[in-house]
């Protein structure tokens, strides 16, 4: 019968697995090995795809791995001793009272770790509440007052986040609560695990590309609006603004409504913008061609002799476009990472390339391994480890 290969096959991975891991278990707690080998178990069952196996077994009135948690290699002996009966046959494995005590230890532990990690059952509910504090909890006594009340049992504090100072106010506010509720709460401080990341892009040149809305045949529907501040980041304009661009606050004065700019872009191109609107924090221009704008562009009013030099353009960290099949290079390097180049026929002249300076991945990967991206979001498969 495919389906008991098909467990056979599982469990003895679950073993595999598990036995992978004694030496590990050995060093726990004894009271805390069985709830460590029935996590290794778990995560194993875990990583496959159980979708084809479950509608199998749900055809027979079987499927139970989707609640296998507290007692996993229990579900599996137990799913096989029914497939064997179904089939005519002995099963392999421990017989029906082993089974049934396994579930029943399986259960109990986990309702012994629950109560440990969690605190007691609430009276008047089934479930207890984990409540993952904000920074403000902090200085905010009243928000953990009230979530206390409210029927919070285990407060998280995520110290992935925040800091020593902020954990220990949060901690003080829960405490001074507890005090004035007469509730109790348990606290769990969530440590931050290693956190593998890339180093920084290569930044690109500031060039601000400055264009009008164009149909599909390439007439203006909208010119451009660009708004002249000589303040960084001023007002809600920028918001409306097709452009930013900060300029000399002398020259921001002589300009009115209707005054012509005139400057040669980044692309040596002749340009013309209008003045449409003139205010106390700046002014709005509109151009009706694309215009590229770097730091050091020269801006001039027809007719007058005063100049000003667009400046505090922010530089940008390249990116790197990624594709089915595309090369990627990892290095262990400080250096910038950078954009793969290619030709003006699409060939690749040059991978994409990322800094990883963690000099101990590089002596463990092994070809063929995944590597992700992202939380997994992109994936790769090593093809080749070069010596360092």
């Amino acid at each position: 019968m495919s389906l008991i290969r098909q467990l056979e096959s599982l469990r003895e991975e679950l073993e595999q697995q598990a036995d992978y891991g004694r030496a590990i278990r050995r060093e726990l707690p004894v009271d805390q090995q069985q709830s460590a080998e029935n996590l290794i178990h778990y995560l194993t069952l875990r990583s496959r795809d159980l979708r084809p196996l479950q509608e199998q077994l749900a055809r027979l009135g079987l499927s139970s791995l989707g609640r296998a948690e507290p007692h996993v290699m229990a579900t599996i002996n137990a799913l096989l001793h029914n497939l064997y009966r179904l089939n005519g046959e002995r099963s392999a494995g421990p017989d029906e009272a082993d089974v049934e005590g396994a579930f029943d230890a399986g259960a109990l532990l986990l309702e012994r770790n629950t109560i440990r990690l969690l605190g007691d059952h609430p009276h008047n509910r089934r479930t207890q509440i984990m409540v993952t504090m904000p920074a403000e909890a902090a200085t905010d006594y009243m928000m953990v007052y009230r979530l206390l009340n409210s029927g919070m049992n285990c407060m998280r504090i995520n110290c992935a986040h925040d800091g020593p100072l902020t954990w220990s106010g949060i901690i003080k506010h829960l405490r001074d609560a507890e005090r004035a509720s007469g509730k109790s709460c348990r606290i769990l401080m969530d440590l931050g695990g290693p956190k593998l990341r890339t180093g920084p892009m290569e930044l690109l040149p500031a060039v601000e590309k400055i264009r009008p809305v164009r149909d599909s045949n390439g007439h203006v529907l909208r010119r451009a609006r660009i708004w002249l501040t000589a303040e960084e980041a001023s007002g809600n304009e920028v918001c409306a603004a097709d452009a930013c661009l900060v300029v000399d606050h002398e020259w921001l004065t002589d300009c009115k409504v209707g005054d012509r700019v005139l400057l040669r872009d980044a692309r040596d191109s002749n340009r013309r913008w209008r003045i449409r609107e003139v205010t106390p924090e700046g002014c709005w221009a509109d151009a009706g061609k694309t215009t590229y704008v770097v730091n050091g562009t020269v801006l001039r009013l027809r007719g007058y002799h005063r100049e000003t030099k667009v400046r505090a353009l922010p530089r940008f960290q390249s990116e790197i476009r990624v594709r089915t099949d595309d090369v990627l290079l990892i290095l262990n390097s400080e250096e910038p990472g950078k954009p793969a180049l290619h030709d003006d026929n699409g060939e690749l002249l040059s991978p994409g390339r990322v800094s990883l300076p963690i000099p101990e991945i590089y002596r463990d990967v092994r070809r063929g391994e995944t590597v992700c991206f992202d939380d997994g979001r992109i994936a790769g498969i090593i093809e080749k480890k070069n010596p360092a």
